[in-house]
């Protein structure tokens, strides 16, 4: 996704604990994960949670939609036209 957008909407600071809510968009122009190029417009939104410590990240988890993801770029043309 040569044009990917990338966009924090909330942040979250406990101690050393960080959670962001993030939004993505993009156009499928590469390859992966098996499947090739669609040309199709993407989203996605997910939480990322971080655990920091003297300023490096040593842990972090994310949570979003894969399937739906995976659905989008595998469904028939007709299917997102």
């Amino acid at each position: 996704m040569s044009d990917m957008k990338m966009e924090i909407v909330n942040a979250i600071e406990e101690g050393e604990y960080v959670c962001l809510y993030w939004s993505g968009s993009g156009t499928h122009t590469g390859g992966g994960m098996g499947i090739a190029p669609t040309g199709r417009s993407i989203s996605c939104r997910g939480t990322t949670w971080l655990r920091v410590v003297d300023g490096v990240i040593v842990e972090g988890w994310d949570f979003w939609n894969q399937g739906q993801l995976m659905a989008t770029l595998t469904a028939p043309a007709e299917a997102t036209a």
